[in-house]
């Protein structure tokens, strides 16, 4: 049962853009909020601006087992990560006079590093200090494009752009 004077969300969960999951648990972001199902016990959590989030507009979630973190990549740009104790949000990106499309298309993560695919470049995210570390612009001579994906392997950057691989 709601407390009197306690929030309370009705958002839609039916349409799924992203999905990706811990050993425990499968996280599910729908455009306006994210949510969890255990895998052992099938109970579900709800993650909503009334849980913590800072923004509706989900657009890449992301898991990394060895920090245990969720980052959470939203169409405005900002960015909030999922803690076992709680939401750190950073905001650096959307703060940004940088001009251009920054909305968050894809979520690759390194060790301590996590790579934004947006529609200016790759942003590179420091999950320990919670900061933006680099940003890169690949597009012809150095501009901005639009970056669908990256990936990596032992050797080299792989990224899908507007302009091609």
């Amino acid at each position: 049962m709601q407390p009197i004077g306690a929030w309370r969300e009705y958002l839609p969960y039916g349409s799924a853009i992203d999905v990706t999951a811990s050993a425990k648990v499968v996280y599910c972001a729908t455009p306006y909020s994210l949510f969890s199902v255990a895998i052992d016990s099938k109970e579900i959590e709800r993650y909503s601006k009334v849980s913590g989030l800072s923004e509706t507009g989900i657009s890449a979630i992301k898991f990394d087992a060895a920090s245990n973190k969720l980052v959470i990549g939203y169409t405005n740009s900002n960015v909030d990560v999922l803690l076992p104790n709680g939401i750190r949000n950073i905001p650096d990106l959307k703060r940004s006079v940088v001009a251009g499309d920054k909305s968050i298309n894809h979520i690759f993560i390194d060790g301590d590093l996590c790579y934004l695919s947006t529609g200016i470049g790759v942003i590179v995210l420091n999950l320990q200090k919670y900061e933006v570390k680099d940003s890169w612009f690949i597009g012809a001579n150095g501009s901005p494009v639009k970056v669908f994906m990256l990936t990596k392997d032992a050797t080299f950057f792989y990224a899908a752009t507007a302009e091609g691989l």
